[in-house]
């Protein structure tokens, strides 16, 4: 799958310089570490995250000849692992797989804690999400027209209150004049429990973390960001429906955020060959054929952005003369439904 950068002045796309670093992996990759690396993610028990996090640690193991230790900081949202992250020594003894919808964290700072992502070394995304809004069978829901239209609103369960299941709900509502209604409190697998039981109406995700839902009769209303695959092909796209003046603002946040998918980065800085060793043995993960084929059997999207990339979609995102932040926090203080 190939998708454009969405700032394409950077010259160089993914596809090529993962090949470039798959052709120099032999003759410049540093020798192999040595003793444990402690892999910290702040993926919740049951959901995608926590089984991508645990099949990356073996393959990684597998191929440095380390012992990956895999250790969940599940709090929070995940914003407490990228909090210890930022802690913690730059020698390469920790690394960490951030979810991306921490960046609505940062940028809201709703809290004394905050995740600080942009000061962090990025090594790479792996995984760009396909945003969609799910509603279940039993909902009665058959289009977003019909959403739109409800005179009562739409529950969706959600994590926490800066995950993108909640964020990106009330910026659904704001370009679009919708009445959803996200609740905060269903991490992991319990999120499309309570879709699947009746308690809530559906939920906003990542399209594979919500298959579930469509193998048992939901279905997909509404795309959120540009990447379209079948199970979502017949729904509008959030572009096409967008008004207002924080439309642009908004549309590229969200597929700023989405793009990112799963972040691994190391501590604050990182001295520049021991970031270019890590994010050399990121790119020979992803392109060993082993840990393809199983994260493939797993429905895993394997799309990869460079470490330097994110970096730079980061420190944009986090621009403060930017339009961006005032409009997600104008989207998050527009009166609730």
């Amino acid at each position: 799958m190939m998708r454009r950068s969405l700032w394409p002045e950077s010259g160089v796309t993914r596809r090529a310089a993962l090949a470039l670093g798959i052709v120099g992996l032999a003759a410049c990759a540093p020798a192999r570490p040595k003793g444990r690396t402690t892999l910290i993610t702040g993926a919740a028990s049951g959901g995608g995250n926590d089984a991508f996090g645990q099949l990356f640690a073996q393959h990684l193991g597998r191929l440095t000849g380390q012992t990956i230790q895999v250790e969940f900081e599940t709090r929070a949202g995940g914003s407490l692992a990228a909090s210890r992250l930022a802690k913690a020594p730059a020698d390469g003894s920790i690394i960490s797989m951030l979810p991306s919808k921490l960046i609505y964290e940062d940028q809201l700072a709703t809290t004394g804690e905050t995740s600080d992502l942009a000061r962090l070394s990025s090594l790479g995304g792996i995984g760009a999400d396909r945003r969609v809004l799910v509603v279940s069978a039993r909902s009665a829901i058959t289009s977003f027209d019909v959403l739109v239209n409800r005179a009562t609103p739409v529950i969706l369960a959600a994590s926490t209150l800066s995950s993108g299941g909640y964020v990106e709900p009330l910026i659904v509502n704001h370009l679009t004049g919708a009445k959803l209604k996200p609740i905060p409190g269903y991490a992991g697998g319990a999120r499309n429990l309570a879709v699947l039981s009746g308690e809530a109406d559906g939920a906003v995700g990542e399209l594979a973390s919500l298959k579930p839902l469509l193998d048992a009769g939901g279905r997909v209303i509404l795309r959120l960001n540009d990447i379209v695959e079948p199970a979502s092909a017949q729904a509008p796209s959030l572009a096409s429906l967008a008004h207002g003046p924080d439309q642009a603002a908004l549309l590229l946040l969200i597929s700023a955020v989405a793009s990112l998918g799963r972040m691994f980065t190391l501590p604050p800085g990182a001295p520049p060959p021991l970031l270019a060793g890590w994010r050399s043995r990121l790119d020979q993960v992803v392109a060993d054929p082993v840990f393809r084929a199983a994260a493939t059997a797993q429905e895993f999207n394997l799309d990869q952005t460079a470490g330097a990339e994110v970096d730079r979609i980061l420190h944009q995102l986090f621009d403060r003369s930017t339009p961006v932040i005032p409009a997600l926090r104008r989207a998050m203080a527009a009166p609730r439904v």
